[in-house]
């Protein structure tokens, strides 16, 4: 019964959606604003952003966390958490559980009008202030839904999305919010993927962790659990593998986060960079996020998608990356 009043809430919802989609449409053709010059890359990253946005309002929809009671909410959202951690957060799983139609609607709204109103209000006062709203809802949801990312969890590994999606997208609206005139066309791309190249050598040095339990059978634990049969049948399969030779699986995942580290300092060809990265940060994706297709309250696709843009944009010296589009107002 709970499900059904939740699918007729969604139904009236998204009669609203497709009006306020359809006023924006005609406003984009009726109304014309010049924008600014700013560099390509950044125009990649706003409208990669706004995609992500949109798509986790959309994941959202299924109903895998208005069914549950506090005690297996808990369960779902802070699987890779110790006891304690679950324990602090009962008030907010209890808070959720009371009106968790309504909640998870708002948080379906929240999402897609975000990624809307950041496609279509790229520099403008209204995109910047979404911008804003995107960076304090990113930071709350790795706040309370995600933990602090799971840093706290046991074993810790950047597999099952740590250090938090929410992190990543509220780091990525802070650089947005810098003005076009103080990015650097050289610098800023440069300064992004020097941050990934260590955040991947870290993540290897915490993979390599001898008393992480990765080594061994606890390495199941990084696999993510998905309510989608197929996408949960190729986790099961990876999971199987990686729980018979864990030692090899872990010492795998360990040196390509090395060696991806070095060659994104480095930089070189853009495309084997970027090939590179897709074979491991998609892999990642799949078994340790599940795609996004996950039980999640906020920031669903998770941080995967995230750190794969901001390779591919910001690699090697694509023709075009550096050059100014659009023209000044």
């Amino acid at each position: 019964m709970l499900v059904v009043n939740y699918y007729q809430t969604l139904i009236d919802v998204a009669l609203f959606l497709f009006f306020v989609i359809g006023a924006k449409v005609i406003a984009l053709f009726t109304i014309r604003v010049k924008k600014p010059a700013v560099p390509y890359v950044r125009h990649l990253l706003w409208q990669g952003y706004a995609v992500w946005w949109l798509v986790s309002g959309i994941v959202q929809i299924p109903p895998w966390v208005v069914t549950h009671s506090p005690a297996h909410l808990g369960q779902v959202l802070y699987r890779h958490d110790p006891p304690r951690v679950v324990a602090f957060y009962h008030f907010f799983l209890a808070w959720w559980t009371a009106r968790p139609i309504t909640w998870n609607i708002l948080v379906i709204l929240v999402q897609i009008l975000v990624g809307l109103m950041l496609i279509t209000e790229e520099e403008d006062l209204a995109g910047r202030i979404t911008l804003v709203v995107a960076g304090i809802w990113s930071f709350l949801v790795w706040l309370i839904p995600e933990a602090l990312g799971h840093l706290l969890g046991v074993p810790l590994s950047a597999v099952p999305g740590a250090p938090g999606a929410g992190l990543v997208a509220a780091g990525i609206a802070a650089i947005l919010l810098v003005p076009p005139r103080h990015w650097h066309v050289e610098k800023t791309p440069r300064g992004i993927r020097q941050i990934i190249a260590v955040y991947c050598a870290l993540a290897a040095l915490v993979q390599m962790n001898p008393w992480s339990g990765l080594w061994g059978p606890d390495i199941r634990k990084i696999f993510a659990y998905s309510p989608v049969s197929g996408v949960q049948k190729i986790i099961g399969m990876a999971a199987q593998i990686a729980h018979n030779i864990p030692e090899v699986y872990n010492l795998g995942l360990s040196i390509y986060f090395l060696i991806l580290a070095v060659a994104l300092w480095r930089n070189g060809n853009r495309w084997l960079l970027i090939g590179m990265a897709s074979v491991l940060w998609l892999w990642i994706w799949l078994t340790g996020q599940g795609l996004g297709l996950v039980p999640a309250i906020g920031d669903n696709l998770n941080m995967a998608p995230l750190v794969l843009w901001l390779i591919a944009i910001t690699v090697g010296r694509p023709m075009g990356m550096t050059k100014n589009r659009g023209r000044l107002g």
